[in-house]
């Protein structure tokens, strides 16, 4: 499969689920921000940030579609997953070719979110669904 991405850094996998928690600490931090010079400040700041960056991409690009909202991921499926993802770039990737919100693909999203606390996946769903968008930058 073809990436829609720069070469970024590994993640940590599902084994970890702390997950992406300094990116996490960031968007809060922004979103708590009501200065637009201090929001300025805090992208420059981390700017080096390559996976901050790369969230930044997956909210902000129009071209990175997932066609995945808050209420299909809560959705019950029968369907079983059937891919695994190690980190949540591998899902976006996924979800950027597979975007159609099929149960399939949810069944997925649902099992590579299961490993991960109630805060982490709140904020994953939100990456997923550009529930966040440009509002909170």
């Amino acid at each position: 499969m073809e990436s829609f991405f720069l070469d970024y850094p590994a993640e940590p996998g599902n084994g970890d689920v702390s997950g992406n928690a300094a990116e996490k600490e960031l968007f809060e931090l922004l979103a708590r921000t009501s200065s637009s010079l201090a929001k300025r400040d805090i992208l420059i700041e981390n700017s080096e940030n390559e996976l901050f960056r790369q969230f930044l991409d997956y909210l902000l690009n129009p071209f990175l579609i997932t066609g995945i909202s808050a209420k299909k991921i809560a959705k019950e499926t029968e369907k079983q997953p059937t891919k695994r993802f190690d980190t949540f770039t591998e899902l976006m990737e996924y979800l950027f070719v597979s975007n159609t919100g099929t149960d399939e693909v949810i069944a997925n999203i649902r099992q590579f979110l299961s490993a991960y606390e109630p805060g982490m996946r709140e904020f994953y769903i939100s990456i997923i669904t550009k529930a966040r968008g440009s509002a909170a930058i």
